[in-house]
């Protein structure tokens, strides 16, 4: 009959949790061996005593250090400041060149200017050949009124000369 009960146990697969447990626990009691002791011996510190200062009263004070004389500088735009032609202290004459601003973005600006006047003569340009077409048109009644009208309304919009 034990048997029965046995071959059950192995069937229903509830035996061998059983099994590992009593595997385990023999491998962890094979492992109980003399553990080496650890280290004993204190690691070295570096200190220093403390002592009372003689120095008297100590004050702390906030703020912002300033030359006793200054000198102003202005740019007449804003910008970046490339380079300074002086030392601090050195002596400098009316109209000496003291700081430098970066011209990149003015540069860009001016480039971007005159594409946009050259394209405005060359609007200009066209309205004015496109109205004296449309002018000896008109003279022989090949335009209408309306057409020769928006030709010299688009003319006088590209004038430059303002």
């Amino acid at each position: 009959m034990m048997r029965y009960f046995t071959e059950r146990r192995i069937r229903n697969g509830r035996s061998i949790p059983i099994v590992l447990y009593i595997l385990v626990c023999s491998a962890l009691l094979a492992c109980n061996g003399e553990q080496p002791s650890p280290e004993t011996t204190p690691k070295p510190i570096a200190w220093v005593a403390a002592q009372v200062a003689t120095v008297g009263r100590t004050r702390s004070i906030t703020g912002v250090l300033q030359a006793p004389e200054r000198a102003p500088m202005a740019f007449e735009v804003p910008g970046r400041v490339a380079d300074v032609n002086f030392e601090t202290g050195a002596a400098f004459e009316r109209g000496d060149v003291l700081a430098t601003l970066e011209d990149r973005s003015y540069s860009l600006t001016l480039a971007q200017r005159k594409a946009e006047l050259a394209e405005a003569r060359a609007a200009q340009q066209l309205s004015s050949t496109r109205f004296k077409r449309t002018r000896a048109l008109r003279e022989s009644n090949a335009v209408s009124q309306a057409q020769y009208d928006n030709d010299a309304a688009t003319l006088a919009s590209c004038d430059l000369s303002v």
